[in-house]
């Protein structure tokens, strides 16, 4: 997966950090998440209150896309179990998930650890990996024929 270098590699290339931000350490490995708490953002702000809020919070919000705006109020929007991005039916995926929760990591943690920002992303890795796994198997079943 592409190394996160820094915080608009993570929040779907809505806010980057200010000087101030670097100062609190909040440039790497910063998520959506984490932000939407403490700067108050919530599912009935507009484009330019979100951009305030940033602000006051410590970001220089770029100017934003109607999209990107839409991806941040659709993640708030979600209730906070959900809260991870896009919710995924794929049963492979939701029986990783659980093996890995039921372990007790949750989503926020090996999200951290694959540099994931939310569900579409992490499903994406995983289906990477049974595809590799896959193609691992099919190898070892033609050298056996």
């Amino acid at each position: 997966m592409k190394e996160v270098t820094s915080l608009e590699d993570i929040l779907f290339n809505v806010v980057r950090p200010n000087k101030e931000g670097y100062a609190k350490d909040l440039a790497n490995y910063y998520y959506v998440i984490d932000i939407v708490q403490p700067a108050q953002l919530n599912k009935l702000d507009t484009l330019i209150v979100i951009k305030k809020k940033l602000i006051k919070y410590g970001f220089d919000a770029k100017s934003l896309k109607h999209d990107q705006a839409s991806d941040f109020i659709t993640y708030i929007n979600q209730d906070w179990i959900k809260n991870y991005g896009y919710m995924i039916n794929d049963r492979i995926y939701q029986k990783e998930k659980t093996r890995l929760e039921n372990k007790g990591i949750d989503f926020y943690l090996y999200s951290k650890y694959l540099n994931c920002n939310n569900d579409q992303q992490l499903y994406c890795y995983f289906k990477k990996m049974i595809k590799q796994m896959n193609k691992v198997i099919l190898e070892s079943i033609k050298q056996v024929n």
